[in-house]
């Protein structure tokens, strides 16, 4: 079965008006099925996507305090830990900031 575009957004726009007027109302209101999949082992494949908007700034301040790096082209090995990247300071210099 083949979900459309435009049913899927009907689908979640019902559900969040639902959310905000009764949540209570959402649990009855769907059932649960288990996918059988293509194997039939129930190994099913899922695409989604997501694009953040995020509110950034030229230089830090008191409220935006990390900067936002792109990927380090020339990095050898593996890629830094967050903590190595806001705590130590790995890849300040290396003008990666975006913002």
């Amino acid at each position: 079965m083949e979900v459309k575009l435009d049913q899927l957004e009907r689908s979640v726009r019902s559900m969040l008006e639902l959310a905000e007027s009764d949540p209570e109302m959402i649990p009855q209101l769907l059932d649960a099925y288990q996918i059988k999949g293509a194997d039939s082992k129930g190994n099913v494949k899922f695409t989604g996507y997501f694009t953040p908007v995020l509110k950034v700034k030229r230089k830090p301040d008191d409220v935006y305090k990390y900067p936002i790096y792109s990927h380090p082209k020339s990095w050898k090995g593996k890629l830094p830990s967050r903590r190595q990247i806001d705590g130590e300071g790995v890849l300040k210099g290396l003008e990666l900031e975006i913002a």
